[in-house]
């Protein structure tokens, strides 16, 4: 195949090397509105909050119930975790659900669960764990909430994004949405997706391959018939690099395939340029995206 990734000179070399994969790292803001950069340490961290014991190992965070919580004087502690363009970071709550954050994605959660349900606000991607228990627990993103009883599922929902996106891999979900000043809510079963369009409340429920929305817990982006539009958001995301097209036609281009998360950005985009009829070439510090002139 012929390589049609354009570098027109050192400094382009040079620049394409300096564009790197993401990592663990996030910022914390406590209750006190305090903030704590994670990721930057090799050694474990231990914080006392108003409501919970904190450990940080730079790649997990993780709140435990405080024993001397006097549950007579409830006062709810919200944190929140935000990962940057170019981070991921996994969270386990009080109540041991595990979260995964994926690169620019902000969650909101209490730092111990009181009441009748446990509750965290979302925006971006997150792929849920929840712990079983008779109390439910609502996700809250963009004027959606999703009621979940125990189960696994991934969840895109970032600002710019024209639709939240949730895959139900195990477990059942409820999707909630107001339609028309009513509450409407949609009942999921293991291996469908919903996809709930932010300006008409509408939802599409569909059977899908829940792998492909999940592999990039494992390091992995996989693509199925994606649009290059979508496919370079998430590249941007993650190298925190600026995509730009020559013209609007491509983006709606198609790619299918497998690309290790942690590659050289070159090697990425060697890959969609084999496979398609897209080429790209640097220009001062954006990538931009032409069709193939071979």
């Amino acid at each position: 195949a012929i390589n049609k990734f354009i570098t027109k000179n050192t400094s382009e070399q040079i620049a394409i090397t300096e564009i790197k994969p993401g990592t663990q790292k996030a910022i914390l803001t406590t209750s006190n509105n305090e903030k704590i950069e994670l990721g930057k340490t090799e050694k474990k961290r231990i914080f006392n909050f108003k409501r919970a014991t904190v450990i940080d190992t730079s790649e997990t965070l993780t709140y435990k119930n405080r024993e001397d919580e006097d549950e007579e004087e409830i006062e709810i502690a919200y944190n929140t975790l935000e990962t940057p363009r170019g981070g991921e970071y996994k969270l386990i709550l009080s109540d041991g659900t595990k979260v995964y954050l994926n690169a620019e994605t902000k969650i909101t959660f209490p730092e111990s669960f009181f009441g009748d349900v446990r509750e965290v606000v979302l925006e971006g991607e997150v792929y849920f764990d929840v712990t079983k228990s008779e109390i439910p627990f609502n996700v809250k993103v963009n004027g959606m909430k999703v009621k979940v009883y125990g189960t696994s599922f991934n969840i895109s929902g970032y600002k710019d994004d024209e639709y939240i996106q949730t895959t139900l891999i195990e477990g059942k979900v409820g999707l909630e949405v107001s339609n028309e000043n009513e509450q409407v809510e949609y009942e999921m079963v293991p291996g469908q997706q919903a996809n709930y369009e932010k300006t008409t409340s509408a939802v599409e429920l569909k059977e899908v391959d829940t792998e492909i929305y999940t592999a990039w817990t494992k390091g992995l982006f996989v693509f199925e018939n994606e649009s290059l539009e979508n496919i370079l958001n998430k590249l941007t995301r993650w190298y925190d690099i600026e995509f730009e097209f020559e013209n609007e036609n491509i983006k709606a281009e198609p790619f299918t395939g497998d690309l290790k998360k942690y590659e050289n950005i070159k090697n990425i985009l060697d890959m969609i340029s084999m496979a398609s009829n897209i080429e790209f070439k640097i220009d001062n510090h954006k990538i931009m995206v032409m069709e193939s002139k071979n």
